[in-house]
């Protein structure tokens, strides 16, 4: 086992840190387009697309009636990760992603209605040609060969290059582990496999929000990265695991296995001090924010808390009571369940309980008593109120009629 170059980013708009590594364009001119994430070769005109540089003024433009944008580079030519691409259209979920963005085609996810709905899209380069998307958990294998399992769906799959590969699972059930991995199938040609290998971008959605991003480079051919796991809670844990993987039935049983053995391990944090300074600061304004009523602004400040510590679970808490005040319900279930597992320290009990009767209450105002009612247990069993007890008995009753 060896690490691999990724880099896990929690995503919100205008929160990205801007790196070192400098790319130019050759004729000052940037093109791309833009696709649906889960219809093949559909794409999306009239996309807002808005491009973004600390302390430079921002460059926008729409996309043609083929979903193509062709513009005068902005920013003296910078095609590299200090530039922020954000992809806006109406029934799409927003895109937001770090260049280098020319001669690549993004893919836009459909906003999802489903309370445990999960859309994962990955999109690369020219090179390699054929990345293959998969998603393994118990009795099921969402692949290019199976591409339907238990209420999850392989989308689209791209074997020319670019993606998108789309996966959703209109239903997370309780309970069971995914591992979603990603296998380098090909690297085409010889004369494919000499090309500069292109940076890929893996985009996890839920609702309408995209709540995680993933930059890595492919492996060479036959290799099987290890990306992340969705645990029993519906957690998503990043992962750090590659491993040589030849032919699909290998590839099968491969990743079957390790589901069975968690054959892999998470990725370790280390958040210093000052980033942690910084994150606490932000919550704050954005419990100022919250009680101010500025839902919008308090989310922003959330999440400018969660990208400076990602172990902040008070900041996912508070982020989850925002998103559910604004409606997004996946969303705020979401969160709610990152501050759960995060909780810590002499308060730890407290905000677990109440992240549970959250969730609860969500699936309360959604007629999902079942739901409901194993929420409410949880919140019970971490903290005795007389509110959680209420709250049993009343999805108790719901489900004796």
């Amino acid at each position: 086992m060896h690490r691999h170059g990724i880099r896990a980013v929690v995503t919100a708009l205008s929160f990205f840190a801007a790196l070192a590594h400098q790319t130019t364009f050759a004729d000052r001119t940037l093109s791309l387009q833009v696709v649906s994430a889960t219809v093949r070769d559909k794409t999306v005109p009239g996309a807002e697309i808005i491009f973004q540089k600390i302390g430079q003024n921002s460059v926008s433009a729409r996309s043609d009636g083929n979903g193509r944008i062709s513009v005068s580079a902005p920013f003296g030519g910078a095609d590299d990760s200090s530039v922020t691409m954000i992809a806006k259209a109406d029934g799409y979920s927003t895109l937001v992603v770090k260049c280098p963005c020319n001669g690549l085609t993004y893919a836009l996810s459909e906003k999802m209605t489903q309370l445990d709905g999960i859309r994962i899209v990955l999109n690369w380069g020219s090179s390699p040609q054929d990345l293959d998307a998969h998603l393994v958990y118990p009795g099921n294998h969402v692949w290019y060969l199976t591409m339907t399992g238990d209420s999850s769906r392989l989308d689209v799959d791209s074997r020319r290059g670019f993606g998108p590969e789309t996966i959703t699972i209109n239903r997370k059930f309780p309970g069971q582990r995914y591992v979603y991995a990603i296998h380098t199938f090909s690297s085409g040609t010889e004369r494919d496999s000499l090309r500069a290998v292109s940076q890929a971008v893996v985009s996890v959605y839920i609702g309408s929000s995209l709540i995680k991003s993933y930059y890595f480079t492919p492996g060479p051919e036959d290799t099987l990265l290890y990306l992340f796991e969705i645990d029993e809670l519906g957690v998503i844990r990043d992962l750090n695991k590659t491993t040589s993987v030849r032919g699909p039935e290998r590839v099968k049983s491969t990743l079957t296995a390790a589901l069975e053995r968690r054959d892999y391990s998470f990725s370790a944090l280390d958040v210093a001090e000052v980033a942690k300074a910084q994150a606490q600061m932000a919550n704050a304004q954005g419990e100022e924010a919250y009680h101010a009523k500025n839902l919008d602004r308090a989310v922003e400040h959330y999440w400018y808390a969660i990208n400076n510590d990602p172990q902040y679970g008070q900041a996912y808490s508070n982020l989850g009571l925002a998103y559910q005040r604004q409606g997004r319900t996946a969303e705020a279930i979401w969160a709610n369940r990152k501050a759960i597992d995060l909780a810590q320290g002499a308060d730890r009990n407290i905000v677990r309980a109440s992240s549970f009767y959250n969730i609860g209450r969500i699936y309360e105002s959604q007629g999902h008593w079942h739901d409901a009612l194993e929420n409410f247990q949880s919140a019970l069993r971490e903290r005795n109120m007389p509110t959680y007890t209420q709250a049993v008995a009343r999805m108790q009753t719901k489900l004796a009629r």
